[in-house]
C-alpha cells in the first residue's frame, strides 16, 4: 500500500484482504464505497441492518461501517444487534451529526469511530486500515491470553 501509514497491514504485506462489511441503505453509497476499497480490502455491502446480520453471520469481518440513520434498524440498533461472538471493529459514518446518537454509539455499541458524510477516500481508508490493524492486534492478544490461560 502506498503512502500507508499500516505498511504491516495483511494488504500491505501480500496477505489475504481484510473483510469489510458497510452497511447503508442508500444503494449509490455502497457502489461508491466498493468501488474505492475493493482493492484494498475484500468489501462486502448491505443495503440493511437485517441484511448485514445475514453476512456478519456467515463471514468472518474484521471491519463494519454502518450508516447511522436507516429504515426499519438505525445504525445503532444494528451494532447492537451484533452477536457477541463477533469481534469486528465498528464504525459509524452518517450525514447528521446528532450528539445523542454519538454518545449511545460509543458508550453502548463499542463504537471506534463516529464519522459524518461525505467522507474523504484517503482519510477513510486511512480510518479503516487504523481499525482491521486495531482488529488484527486485539484477535492477536486474545490468542496469547487464550494459550496463556491453556498452559
Amino acid at each position: 500500500m502506498q503512502n500507508s501509514p499500516y505498511p504491516h497491514s495483511p494488504a500491505a504485506l501480500g496477505q489475504e484482504k481484510p473483510s469489510i462489511l458497510f452497511v447503508d441503505d442508500e444503494e449509490d453509497n455502497l457502489v461508491v464505497f466498493r468501488s474505492m476499497f475493493r482493492r484494498h480490502f475484500k468489501v462486502f455491502t448491505a443495503m440493511s441492518g437485517e441484511e448485514g446480520l445475514r453476512i456478519l453471520n456467515s463471514e468472518d469481518i474484521s471491519l463494519v461501517i454502518t450508516d447511522q440513520r436507516m429504515p426499519k434498524m438505525t445504525g445503532i440498533q444494528f451494532l447492537k444487534n451484533l452477536p457477541p461472538s463477533k469481534d469486528a471493529i465498528r464504525i459509524i459514518l452518517t450525514g447528521y451529526s446528532d450528539m445523542d446518537s454519538a454518545l449511545e454509539a460509543i458508550n453502548h455499541c463499542q463504537v471506534y469511530r463516529y464519522l459524518l458524510k461525505p467522507w474523504d477516500k484517503e482519510e477513510l481508508k486511512t480510518i479503516m486500515e487504523g481499525a482491521v490493524e486495531e482488529h488484527r492486534q486485539r484477535r492477536a492478544h486474545r490468542e496469547r491470553v487464550s494459550v496463556s490461560a491453556a498452559s
